[in-house]
């Protein structure tokens, strides 16, 4: 009976080689992973969805918090503001908002406490029947500067974060609208137009009222100083 000769250190030179693919797998994989997550990474461009404050406390969360847009350019010292928010709650227990506190000034609910419903959301406005107020603004607030709203829940304890003015969908005040961009020309094809001699293709002439000329200064004396 003949036996085949096995070659000395076949196995070793076997065993070698699925480790060294192993390891080169496992660096091709480390680096991939790497590209993703740089400073150019597209997550590193993400931004919130929302204006406004978020937090969470417990089993609560606290969404959106914004304060309502004045009717003027800013909030004058003794104002009335309305609170914006979303109260969520994740647990299987009710909770309820007894208290929102700010060292801008003083806050009100519309009844004693606020319930949040397990499994649920509320939303504060100023005209829903459940709503928060601030009250007796102790300085002017204008766009871009923020106070710390405080909020107390029953069960999940208190969370503060900054507030500031929600964003106005048109422009409040005299202050002058400028137009950053010119407006883009109509299409020859719509208009059945051809471009005079001498013109370049894609010229057109800049809209009436762009300039170097800023924003007017009448913005709020007191938001100004």
């Amino acid at each position: 009976m003949c036996r085949s000769a096995r070659q000395p250190g076949l196995g070793a030179r076997h065993r070698r080689s699925a480790a060294t693919v192993s390891a080169a797998g496992l660096a091709a994989a480390l680096l991939l992973s790497g590209c993703a997550a740089g400073q150019i990474s597209q997550t590193a461009q993400q931004v919130a969805a929302i204006d406004g404050g978020n937090a969470t406390v417990g089993t609560v969360g606290v969404r959106n918090v914004l304060l309502a847009t004045p009717p003027a350019a800013n909030y004058p010292p003794g104002a009335e503001i309305p609170v914006l928010a979303v109260l969520s709650n994740d647990g299987i227990n009710p909770d309820a908002l007894t208290g929102v506190s700010t060292p801008a000034g003083a806050a009100r609910l519309s009844s004693g406490k606020i319930v949040v419903p397990p499994r649920s959301l509320i939303q504060l406005t100023g005209e829903s029947a459940q709503s928060v107020r601030l009250t007796g603004l102790k300085r002017a607030l204008c766009y871009g500067q923020s106070i710390p709203l405080t909020f107390s829940f029953e069960r999940a304890g208190q969370v503060t974060l900054n507030v500031t003015i929600q964003t106005p969908v048109t422009r409040t005040g005299t202050r002058t609208t400028i137009e950053i961009q010119p407006a883009e020309p109509t299409p020859l094809w719509e208009t059945g137009a051809h471009p005079a001699e001498g013109s370049a293709a894609g010229e057109h002439s800049e809209p009436a009222g762009s300039g170097s000329a800023g924003p007017s200064a009448a913005n709020g004396a007191a938001c100004n100083a």
